[in-house]
């Protein structure tokens, strides 16, 4: 497989929109925002627009570099992307662009050639891309028979090149700068699709009996070493929507002919929400949430399963 993709990057206009947004930029939606407080007061206020409110109950302020609303009153709150999404019931996608119009931030245009061969070829003799990968739990074979490749995106930098069954190629950087940098697409979006699902059905005999769905396509990989049957959702936030599964219904199908699912998504609150979405869906009978303690990103405690093998894999099978 071949793709010559030429467009707008959704992800590095994504990141230059969060380059960008400060206080003014909340401004221009919420004309009302001002400082709670005095000049150097670093956080501010403004009435919600999404409850009748009297008095400014809505607040602005920068944490971890930044800068979020939150409404106590109402219990909404998120970055700026989604007070947008939520005040003009918009998408991720339209809202992103609203807001990098207003701001007068323009889409740029790029360039990425992606030959297949020449890539898997490029991962086989690259040391520090097999490294990473086996520090992973994927092994020369594995990332051969998944057809793992390794591509120079323009944006970040080197990435192993993770291919769908259905044309669609994610690449995750190996070095991202930022979380923004973490992933790039060719030829299309695996938002909705299920990574490796090809791999659960079988020609002579139909179906297989377990699946167990991760939130990583290379977790999903470490999985299938240690000799599970693993697909894997492309992210646990962009595979929903309002709570609810978005998954291509041809995937879903396949997966709902499983005798029984394994939900081992990750443990923070969005993987545990993607838990819920397909429980809401698969039958309750044959459907299983994969749980382990996991007390907050400073606890040390694994969040996903690429952690739970790093942190023993001599055990990980058992």
């Amino acid at each position: 497989m071949s793709i010559s993709q030429n467009g707008n990057s959704s992800n590095d206009l994504r990141d230059r929109v969060k380059q960008a947004i400060d206080p003014n930029a909340y401004k221009t939606y919420l004309t009302d925002l001002v400082q709670n407080g005095s000049k150097s007061s670093s956080r501010y206020i403004a009435t919600c627009p999404f409850h009748a409110d009297g008095n400014p109950s809505l607040s602005v302020e920068s944490k971890r570099g930044e800068w979020v609303w939150h409404c106590f009153p109402c219990g909404t709150g998120g970055d700026l992307i989604e007070l947008v999404k939520m005040k003009f019931g918009v998408q991720f996608p339209d809202a992103l662009r609203r807001i990098a119009s207003d701001l007068h931030i323009e889409e740029r245009h790029t360039s990425v050639e992606y030959d297949a061969e020449s890539a898997q070829t490029a991962l086989q003799s690259n040391v520090t891309a097999l490294e990473y990968l086996n520090r992973r739990g994927i092994s020369v074979e594995t990332a051969k028979s998944a057809n793992l490749g390794l591509i120079q995106h323009p944006s970040i930098g080197q990435a192993i090149a993770i291919p769908y069954s259905n044309g669609v190629v994610k690449m995750r950087a190996l070095s991202p700068k930022t979380k923004g940098d973490k992933f790039r697409h060719l030829n299309g979006s695996s938002s909705k699709l299920l990574y490796g699902i090809d791999s659960v059905e079988d020609e002579v005999f139909g179906t297989v009996d377990e699946v167990h769905i991760i939130e990583s396509e290379l977790d999903s990989l470490t999985m299938r070493q240690a000799g599970f049957t693993a697909i894997s959702v492309s992210s646990a936030t962009t595979c929903l929507d309002k709570g609810e599964l978005t998954i291509e219904p041809d995937h879903m199908h396949i997966l709902e002919r499983a005798e029984r699912i394994f939900l081992w998504t990750d443990q923070d609150d969005a993987g545990q929400k993607c838990a819920a979405a397909f429980e809401k869906v698969l039958a309750p009978y044959k459907t299983f949430r994969v749980t382990w303690t996991y007390r907050g990103k400073e606890s040390g405690d694994p969040k996903d399963v690429g952690e739970l093998y790093s942190a023993g894999p001599e055990n990980f099978r058992q």
